[in-house]
């Protein structure tokens, strides 16, 4: 496998503030820079270990030449290592020998910018989108972590239910760079696969982030933190639905049971730690099994 790179800027993880009340889950390398971010098998979305989706999305024909990761910090060193995109990358190139492995995710990014400028200055999957060639080998698998930013950005009106016209904006914004990303010719001549996380909870659906000691500094209701992952991962699933040859990874099914509410801490996916912006993201078994899950989404194969 070959490499290309350069140097990328970094940005560190947003801070989380008291006054937040959601929190998102905020080959060889070629590192594209752009505006712009955990083992066990399996998971709480289903049997198959995918959140509930099963593969193959790659048809037997396929002829992978190219790996892409984009998106935020779990795409782009969050957490603990190894991370799933590496990891993802060993996989797909034990299968697809010779195959180019594009890095273009990066920390703290969100889909677009916001009419109300929040968050300020953060990187965006339009940029990283924007910035990529139209050249690239073979088919071309994409995996995007994204959400988790845009939501904890917004989550005072997510939790109030008045983000209609955010969510609104977050699905246009989805909505142009799925179709800008997979445009016939964009990146090649290959057919191009997607698949897209969606946004976890690491409460598990509870809403308690002061009792489990990791985001904000106050308890939520169940209802209400449900209530706005919904909303949000709702309008993730429907403009996934929209593009032929994408698929979504149910990741907020999958690490389901696998929060700071489980009193077993060896089923523990999140990357516990005192500093607010490190134990959201996701640990070493958390990047496993989002690693497993989208390999058997791709192939159909269990690792």
């Amino acid at each position: 496998m070959r490499y290309e790179g350069h140097m990328k800027r970094t940005r560190t993880i947003l801070a989380l503030l008291v006054s937040s009340v959601l929190a998102g889950c905020g080959g060889t390398a070629q590192h594209v820079g752009g505006a712009g971010g955990t083992g066990g098998v399996g998971g709480g979305g289903g049997d198959d270990g995918t959140g509930g989706n099963a593969g193959p999305l790659l048809p037997a024909t396929a002829q992978v030449g190219t790996y892409i990761a984009l998106g935020d910090s779990i795409s782009d060193r969050g957490g603990a290592s190894p991370y799933f995109y590496e990891l993802l990358n060993t996989d797909l190139g034990s299968k697809f020998p010779a195959m180019t492995y594009v890095h273009a995710a990066q920390q703290n990014a969100i889909t677009d910018v916001y009419s109300d400028k929040q968050p300020a200055d953060a990187p965006t999957l339009e940029s990283q989108i924007a910035a990529l060639g139209h050249d690239y080998p073979g088919d071309v698998v994409v995996t995007i972590s994204i959400g988790g930013n845009d939501l904890n950005a917004h989550s005072l009106q997510a939790i109030s239910n008045t983000d209609t016209a955010l969510r609104a904006e977050f699905d246009a914004h989805l909505a142009a760079e799925l179709a800008e990303l997979t445009a016939p010719g964009r990146l090649g001549t290959g057919h191009v696969y997607v698949v897209v996380a969606n946004i976890y909870d690491f409460t598990d659906g509870m809403g308690n982030f002061a009792a489990v000691g990791c985001g904000p500094g106050v308890n939520i209701s169940a209802t209400a933190v449900q209530t706005g992952f919904g909303h949000w991962n709702d309008v993730l699933k429907s403009n996934v639905a929209k593009i032929s040859g994408a698929s979504l990874y149910d990741m907020y099914a999958d690490f389901h049971g696998h929060g700071y509410n489980n009193p077993d801490k060896t089923q523990l996916w999140f990357d516990a730690s005192t500093d607010p912006t490190v134990c959201l993201l996701p640990n070493a078994a958390g990047h496993d099994a989002i690693r497993r899950s989208i390999y058997r989404i791709l192939t159909g194969d269990t690792l």
